[in-house]
C-alpha cells in the first residue's frame, strides 16, 4: 500500500514518488539569458521529452526533519563532518536561509534593522527554525565544494555560487547595468536594451513560476515583481551587500551544527565542467514535500551512460514554506506573498549569473492535480 507522507511526518522513511504522480513539462526553447558560464548541450525536443520521462523515476519525499540545500546538482561527497548524507534535501538557491535572506532583503523585510549583514543572516536562519504559530519550522542548510574544502576556506570562497556571487547575483534583479569581465582581460558593459531585455525575462520566468505555483493571488504579480525588481535597484544603488562574504552562510550553517553542510564533488565534467557543473537542465519542482533526487539520478545515469547527469533542481513548494515562516515571524515587515516572488526571482537571478542561458526550464507538477 502506498504510504502517505503527511501521515508518517514523525516516522520518516525515504521512499520514491510514485513515477505516475509526476508530470513533466519543458520550455519549447532554451531560457536564451544568462553571464556566468555553466553551459548546456543542444537539446533537442524528442530528447528533452525522453530526459523528462528518465526523470520521473527520481523524486523523492523530503524528510521535514531535514536541513534544506542547494539547487546545485554536483554529487554529494559527505557532509561538513565527515559524515555522510542520509536522505535528499529540498534544494532552494543556497539553501533555505540564503533564499529566505535574499527574499527579506528584496521585500524591505526587517521593520527592525540589524547592525551588520551577518546580524541579518543569522536573524532569518533563527526566524525560519522557531516553532512559534501555525507555520512548521524551515531547517536551513547548505553547501560548500571539495575545493573550499581541502584549502580550509583560506581564499575565503565555499564553493556555493549563491552565496560567493551573491551580489553579482542580486544585481541581476536591478535596473542597473551590468558589466561583465571575461577571462581574456576584456569587459562589456549592457547597454539599455539589453538591460530591457534582463529585466523582462526575469520578470517573465518568476511570473511563470508564481502562477503555477497557484499558492497566491496571481492578480498581485505584476506589483509584486516590480517592487522586487525596485527594491534591488536600491540595494545596489546603495552598495547594501559590501560586506557580505559566502563565508557568513557557511560559518552560520557551521555553528547549527556540521550537519547543515553538504560537501559536493568537483571532479565531474572534465574540459567541460566549471568546478564541476554539467548541468544541462533547470527543473522547478511543485510536487508537495518533494525534492529531486540529483545524486540518485547521478548514479543512475553514470551507471547506465557512463556520465552522470546533473540537474539544477528549485523546490518551488519549499521557497513558499519560507516566505510562510518568515511572514509570521515577529517584526515581520512584509507579506508571504512579497516573499515568495522575491524568493523565485532570487533563483533565477542564481541561475543567470551561474549558466549562460542554453538550458531548458523542466516544470515537474503533481500529476493527479495538473491532470
Amino acid at each position: 500500500m502506498e504510504r502517505d507522507p503527511v501521515m508518517e511526518l514523525g516516522d520518516f522513511k525515504e521512499f520514491k514518488v510514485p513515477t505516475e504522480e509526476i508530470n513533466i513539462t519543458f520550455t519549447e526553447n532554451e531560457l536564451s539569458l544568462g553571464y556566468g558560464a555553466i553551459n548546456a548541450p543542444k537539446m533537442s525536443f524528442e530528447f528533452a521529452t525522453e530526459r523528462a520521462e528518465a526523470m520521473t523515476h527520481h523524486f523523492v519525499y523530503v524528510d521535514p526533519k531535514t536541513p534544506s540545500d542547494c539547487i546545485d546538482g554536483r554529487h554529494t561527497l559527505f557532509l561538513l563532518d565527515q559524515s555522510l548524507v542520509e536522505s535528499p534535501r529540498a534544494s532552494v538557491a543556497g539553501g533555505a536561509g540564503l533564499t529566505g535572506y535574499a527574499s527579506a532583503k528584496l521585500t524591505h523585510y526587517f521593520a527592525v534593522d540589524q547592525a551588520t549583514i551577518d546580524a541579518e543572516f543569522r536573524y532569518i536562519t533563527d526566524a525560519l527554525e522557531t516553532e512559534e504559530n501555525d507555520t512548521k519550522p524551515v531547517i536551513v542548510g547548505g553547501h560548500v565544494d571539495v575545493d573550499a574544502y581541502n584549502t580550509d576556506f583560506s581564499e575565503q570562497k565555499t564553493g556555493c555560487g549563491a552565496a560567493d556571487k551573491f551580489i553579482e547575483n542580486m544585481s541581476l534583479l536591478s535596473k542597473r547595468a551590468v558589466t561583465l569581465r571575461y577571462t581574456d582581460g576584456t569587459q562589456h558593459t549592457e547597454t539599455i536594451d539589453e538591460v530591457d531585455a534582463r529585466l523582462a525575462a526575469v520578470t517573465d520566468l518568476t511570473k511563470q513560476v508564481f502562477e503555477t505555483a497557484g499558492y497566491y493571488d496571481v492578480d498581485t504579480v505584476d506589483e509584486l515583481v516590480s517592487n522586487v525588481i525596485k527594491e534591488a535597484t536600491q540595494l545596489v544603488d546603495e552598495a547594501v551587500f559590501a560586506d557580505w562574504n559566502g563565508i557568513i552562510m557557511k560559518d552560520n550553517l557551521a555553528e547549527k551544527g556540521a550537519n547543515r553542510v553538504t560537501v559536493l564533488d568537483t571532479s565531474d565534467g572534465g574540459d567541460t565542467g566549471v568546478h564541476g557543473h554539467t548541468e544541462r537542465k533547470v527543473l522547478f519542482n511543485f510536487k508537495e514535500n518533494t525534492t529531486f533526487d540529483q545524486d540518485g539520478y547521478f548514479d543512475s545515469t553514470k551507471e547506465k551512460d557512463g556520465e552522470g547527469r546533473e540537474i539544477f533542481d528549485v523546490d518551488v513548494w519549499h521557497i513558499r514554506d519560507i516566505a510562510n515562516k518568515l511572514s509570521e515571524h515577529e517584526n515581520a515587515g512584509t507579506s508571504a506573498e512579497s516573499l515568495f516572488a522575491g524568493g523565485i526571482a532570487f533563483q533565477i537571478a542564481t541561475y543567470l549569473g551561474l549558466c549562460d542561458g542554453t538550458h531548458r526550464a523542466f516544470f515537474a507538477q503533481d500529476a493527479t492535480v495538473t491532470s
